[in-house]
């Protein structure tokens, strides 16, 4: 379980899942249709699901926000940015259940940040100029995948091999380096870098 009720804790998610649109889009502009590709794609139409089906914009619930303010109006548009990108690869049974979240969020924010004199901050002005182009993520993707129907290939010799690739790459001294440079109060330990 991720959590994601400890909105003080988790809201970030989508900042992550915002890098994954993006990571998939490259992706595909690469004609790169591996095994990470499909992994990130799986995990994307996870998350989204999950996201239409029980998020909600932050300040439908202040109670529960150590500041309720209008950044979390901000923070929402992120929302729209992924569940926009990720409704190339859901089924067309879902894309109701998108469209319908997607609205409602999208006419809450915009409602809340017109209303708000918080809307001229520079904080809330940085999050609306990242993110204000939330309608065109729906137009970044180039699936190469079949809609509903992905997989996450788990080919062992694929992992035996990444497995063996990364331990014959692996250096004792390079870590120690590593870890000196990094913590200089081991040097007394471990040496040098």
């Amino acid at each position: 379980m991720r959590h994601f009720e400890n909105v003080e804790a988790t809201w970030f998610y989508t900042v992550f899942l915002q890098a994954m649109c993006k990571y998939i889009a490259v992706k595909e502009r690469q004609n790169s249709n591996d095994t990470n590709y499909h992994y990130a794609v799986a995990a994307l139409i996870h998350y989204a699901k999950w996201m239409a089906e029980n998020e909600y914009a932050y300040l439908d619930k202040p109670d529960i926000l150590e500041f309720p303010n209008q950044t979390w109006s901000g923070q929402d548009i992120r929302k729209l940015c992924v569940l926009n990108f990720a409704r190339a690869y859901v089924t067309e049974e879902l894309l109701d259940t998108f469209d319908r979240k997607l609205e409602s969020l999208e006419q809450k924010i915009i409602d809340r940040l017109s209303a708000s004199d918080e809307a001229k901050t520079t904080r809330l002005l940085c999050l609306m100029m990242q993110n204000i182009n939330y309608a065109t993520y729906r137009y970044v993707p180039i699936p190469k995948v079949n809609k509903g129907n992905i997989s996450v290939n788990s080919d062992k010799k694929t992992l035996l091999s990444l497995v063996t690739k990364t331990l014959a790459s692996f250096s004792i001294g390079r870590e120690r380096r590593q870890l000196v440079k990094r913590f200089p109060q081991l040097q007394k330990w471990l040496g040098q870098p």
